[in-house]
């Protein structure tokens, strides 16, 4: 699986860093409860939370690629369903599962299951983002 963006939610030194660091191979949303100014010739972009929010995405799971699937439909299916019970197997029981996500709110990480992707967030979010897993 080949990730092509990565969203930073929280912005402080470590994440501009991390930024910093990743956008050297892949294109890096950051998002800050202030607002977030990127330095002059920084390889990363500010974006509000609704963009930013899209942590990790999973193109792949957009197509039919896995060798026998007889659709897209299918084959998201099929890879969504792996990507959860491997979730489930690091990760524990879900704190949250509704038909949209996923929720794992000890790690701060949730399955969306449209578009397909995981989820990263920071502490700040908890609040936010609590309501979505019920």
């Amino acid at each position: 699986m080949m990730f092509e963006r990565v969203s930073i939610i929280g912005v402080g030194r470590f994440g501009r860093l991390l930024a910093e660091i990743l956008s050297e191979d892949f294109q890096v949303l950051v998002h800050g409860r202030r607002a977030v100014i990127p330095p002059p010739g920084a390889r990363y972009r500010a974006a509000p939370v609704e963009e930013a929010i899209v942590t990790l995405e999973t193109p792949e799971l957009l197509s039919p690629y896995e060798e026998g699937a007889t659709s897209a439909v299918e084959s998201q299916a099929s890879e969504s369903a792996e990507i959860i019970r491997d979730m489930k197997r690091a990760l524990g029981r879900p704190t949250g599962q509704n038909q949209n996500y996923v929720a794992f709110e000890r790690h701060r990480i949730a399955w969306r299951h449209k578009p397909a992707e995981i989820l990263f967030y920071a502490p700040e979010l908890d609040a936010d983002m609590k309501p979505d897993f019920r």
